[in-house]
């Protein structure tokens, strides 16, 4: 048994409950459930195929359980919200209504379908038994566009992309910046059914977004798909510190403290600071770049821990091929224990 169900919203996920209760059969649920029955669309080929290749020479057939759909009230959210519920992509979808293929199609039942929105949830269809010949809707949806994020530091020149596939055309491709078109790209090539366009961004100074409009090459009428690409410009190379972490030795060991930095794309400068110039008790070293993790590792050697070596150090982080850029400070502790102090009595 189920007590004290309280829902926030239409869906089960919603709901919180209890299994322990005080119910009575006085307080018996009786429920009475009208479902919607929502019809299954596929595109087919003029071999009444079901088409799985959305960007081909022509629009496919659409059928929602076997019966054709009418133009009247069919619009661009309708065809959107239809390829969504087929799993394909909903931008960038051409459609048209026609007359239907030899043999494909026949049956005397069509579907009407009106959307107020891209999602099926905001549509309603009806079923009938006439469609004026040459109002039957052909549709193809989509391609996948996805775009590449970049995070750089100030002035670094750097490339942003934008991946489409599922083409059989090279499609056409420009960013934009705002409601500016910006130079610097490329449509790319089509190379099997994907193409790779690029926007190089010579000096970037701040945070920007831009825009990857693609227009399909088969359908330069439809409507295009566009995706934003955002550009983080930071004073720093972006970076984190991994390995900063107290540490605790004896006195008058050997020990090691690391300023491990990741995310970086070239070496950096580390310096260390926290001890007297010139005493040759420290040894700082900056480390090297590893461009297979994009990281570098800082270390100060302390050769020999004394108890003035208890204290907190410095790692700071800046850019070696911009001076002017703002630098970074990570903390690391070293905690100095000396047990002959310790009267063991």
């Amino acid at each position: 048994r189920l007590d004290n169900v309280i829902c926030r919203g239409t869906y089960w996920s919603s709901c919180t409950y209890t299994t322990s209760h005080n119910c009575g059969h006085n307080e018996d649920v009786f429920l009475s459930c009208q479902g919607r029955i929502d019809p299954v669309f596929r595109l087919v080929d003029r071999e009444g195929n079901t088409i799985t290749d959305t960007q081909g020479e022509e629009n496919g057939l659409l059928l929602a359980n076997g019966n054709t759909v009418c133009a009247p009230f069919f619009s661009d959210n309708a065809a959107a919200a239809i390829c969504r519920v087929m799993g394909l992509h909903h931008e960038g979808v051409s459609w048209n209504f026609g007359y239907l293929w030899p043999g494909i199609g026949r049956n005397f039942n069509i579907v009407r379908v009106k959307c107020i929105n891209t999602y099926w949830s905001s549509c309603r269809y009806e079923k009938s038994t006439w469609c004026t010949p040459g109002e039957h809707i052909f549709l193809t949806c989509g391609p996948d566009v996805t775009p590449t994020h970049k995070d750089v530091y100030n002035g670094k020149e750097t490339v942003l992309s934008c991946k489409v596939t599922g083409l059989e055309a090279k499609a056409t491709v420009s960013w934009t910046k705002g409601n500016q078109t910006v130079g610097g790209s490329t449509e790319g090539e089509l190379i099997g059914n994907t193409q790779i366009s690029t926007l190089t961004v010579i000096s970037p100074q701040e945070d920007t977004e831009y825009t990857c409009v693609v227009t399909s090459g088969r359908y330069p009428s439809s409507k295009p798909s566009e995706r934003l690409v955002s550009l983080n410009v930071y004073d720093i190379p972006p970076c984190s510190a991994t390995e900063i972490s107290s540490k605790g030795v004896l006195i008058d060991t050997e020990t090691s403290l690391a300023c491990k930095i990741k995310g970086i794309t070239e070496e950096m400068s580390i310096e260390w600071t926290g001890f007297e110039d010139g005493d040759d008790n420290y040894v700082p070293s900056s480390g090297s770049y590893d461009s297979v993790s994009n990281s570098q590792t800082g270390t100060l050697t302390v050769k020999s821990a004394a108890v003035t070596s208890n204290k907190t150090y410095t790692c700071t982080v800046s850019s070696l091929q911009n001076a002017e850029s703002d630098k970074e400070d990570f903390e690391v502790h070293l905690y100095v224990y000396d047990f002959s102090l310790i009267d063991w009595k």
